[in-house]
């Protein structure tokens, strides 16, 4: 039960707490930080779930298939930004990966 000093608008019970986190703490003594993602996860459900698993969990569920729809959409559109599909020549097609220099420099001297 938290009581309001006469003083100040601070409730005591907040004063205390004060109080004993200043106090002088053992060597290697650490303090813990609510952190990180478990933390957040934490609040999430908290804050805006209302404790509920089941809701946090239609929400992330809501989320991952949002985020699939994106990637779908993505990659159904053309990849190739514009330039379009080219017919290969059997000529092209039977020429050694390993010579692409000889091959581009031929393909440009005759470009000239």
């Amino acid at each position: 039960m938290t009581r309001v000093t006469k003083n100040s608008e601070i409730p005591t019970s907040i004063i205390s707490y004060l109080l004993i986190a200043k106090a002088p703490q053992p060597v290697g003594h650490r303090a813990l930080i609510p952190a990180g993602s478990a933390y957040l996860n934490y609040l999430r459900l908290s804050l805006h779930h209302n404790y509920s698993f089941d809701a946090l969990d239609n929400r992330l569920l809501a989320e991952e298939q949002r985020r699939i729809a994106l990637t779908n959409e993505a990659t159904m559109g053309e990849d190739d930004l514009g330039v379009g599909d080219e017919p290969e020549t059997d000529e092209l097609l039977t020429l050694d990966p390993k010579e692409w220099k000889v091959v581009l420099t031929n393909v440009l001297l005759e470009l000239d």
